[in-house]
């Protein structure tokens, strides 16, 4: 976990299990994310769910979630671009024949 994922997702001092655990739900929801539709999955009033999202940030560290969530999304296509590439070279090595199909080896 890195710093970033443990500032956004990380319980806050002074925040109770209950809000916190909501919080997190209003984090995971991503672009559905809504205090009503929070305040309705825990059987909580919209006023209590507006309180804790101000007290805790929740717009703020949910923001942050988002970028935490589109950084790790970016890594894994990064490396399976990279595990296609070494995949590439490895057919044009081991079998060049193959790699007529991609461009190589024409006259």
């Amino acid at each position: 976990m890195d710093t970033i994922e443990k500032e956004c997702c990380a319980q806050l001092p002074g925040e109770s299990c209950k809000a916190y655990d909501a919080a997190k739900m209003y984090f995971q929801m991503k672009a559905q994310r809504s205090l009503q539709r929070v305040a309705q999955r825990q059987k909580k009033s919209i006023g209590l769910m507006k309180r804790w999202s101000g007290r805790y940030r929740w717009m703020a560290r949910a923001s942050a979630y988002d970028g935490w969530c589109e950084r790790q999304e970016l890594a894994m296509l990064e490396e399976e671009i990279r595990q296609a590439a070494r995949e590439r070279a490895e057919a044009i090595v081991h079998r060049p024949d193959r790699m007529s199909g991609y461009g190589y080896f024409r006259r």
